[in-house]
């Protein structure tokens, strides 16, 4: 999966399910995507919280390579999770290893450091300890599946989990998969609740929500959403 900035849930669940998890860091940045920013539970809704990033003269950047527009940020993103999760029952013992990281994006000014390391302290702080690789390190090349097939064999995979929204394409070169013997499964994943500060509970913020709200609880309830994954040729069947 691209490295993505404070992701939800459900990506951590990806990563608690396999053996190894690769950051694909090495593909195309694509602006306004989660790869940048994402969404805290705010007084009314849904707030999102974007990272600036610097605009080049080329056409297309990998996401190794985009570098943040230090100004506001990081102070603008550390007051405002600050004041929205304050008041949450265990921010006080996991907000200053997050804030550590976030705050030092401010001198590498890295993107893709900034959401490796966030992704990293957030699996340590729920408990999560898996494998994890990095796909610009691996030096494996290829378009699009080739590519995914290419790492799957460098870390030993027989086995490729997908998150839904891959789904189309992957359809369309799955026979790059079935010759190299490599299963394709689809993660099947129902959003669990938990007690927000504010009410209604609201889908798909941060999961830095789910863990400044439940703490030592937080793994469990984001496995409670966890549903059996589904070979690719069935998940139309599924879905």
């Amino acid at each position: 999966m691209q490295p993505t900035y404070l992701p939800w849930v459900g990506y951590l669940d990806l990563i608690d399910r396999v053996d190894v998890f690769v950051f694909l860091d090495n593909v195309q940045f694509e602006r306004r995507s989660w790869q940048q920013r994402n969404q805290l539970r705010g007084p009314d809704n849904l707030e999102w919280i974007s990272v600036p990033v610097m605009k080049s003269g080329r056409l297309a950047l990998r996401i190794e390579e985009v570098a943040i527009q230090v100004g506001l940020f990081p102070n603008q993103h550390l007051d405002l999770i600050a004041r929205r999760y304050h008041r949450a029952a265990h921010f006080g013992s996991l907000w200053p290893g997050l804030a550590t990281v976030i705050a030092a994006a401010g001198e590498h000014r890295s993107l893709n450091r900034l959401n490796q390391e966030s992704i990293r302290y957030l699996c340590a702080a729920y408990g999560i300890e898996r494998r994890i690789e990095v796909a610009a390190s691996l030096r494996v090349s290829g378009s699009r599946s080739e590519r995914l097939v290419g790492l799957c064999r460098n870390v030993g995979a027989d086995i490729y989990l997908t998150p839904p929204g891959a789904v189309e394409y992957l359809r369309e070169d799955f026979p790059a998969f079935v010759a190299a013997d490599i299963r394709v499964m689809v993660q099947s994943y129902e959003h669990p609740v938990w007690a927000q500060l504010r009410q209604p509970f609201l889908p798909f913020a941060s999961s830095i929500d789910l863990l400044f709200n439940e703490g030592p609880r937080a793994l469990a309830i984001l496995r409670s959403g966890r549903r059996s994954a589904v070979p690719l040729a069935e998940w139309s069947v599924a879905a």
